[in-house]
């Protein structure tokens, strides 16, 4: 039987050679490949996105009267009545 140490060390060292295989044959990174795309230059950050008009508010769960707020919601008035009467408040994503 073979002991447990050397079945280790044997996976181990195919796992290594598995490893420096791949290093070598990846590809290089394409950056003065002619297969490049023409479009690769043209991304946009996120600093030149258009800001968001979202209201970040959510309806106050202490009373429907008021708006609290909520990141990536925005509350309004409606004509639901709550049990409570008043004015009904509604909570939607923006």
């Amino acid at each position: 039987m073979t002991s447990p140490i050397k079945l280790v060390l044997r996976f181990l060292a195919i796992v290594s050679v598995l490893g420096v295989i791949s290093v070598l044959l990846a590809p290089a990174s394409p950056g003065n490949s002619p297969y490049a795309s023409a479009l690769s230059d043209l991304t946009i950050g996120p600093a030149l996105a258009a800001p968001s008009s979202c209201a970040n508010t959510i309806c106050s769960s202490t009373g429907a009267k008021k708006c609290d707020h909520n990141q990536g919601t925005y509350c309004h008035k409606t004509n639901r009545i709550p049990p409570g009467g008043g004015t009904g408040c509604a909570t939607n994503y923006c």
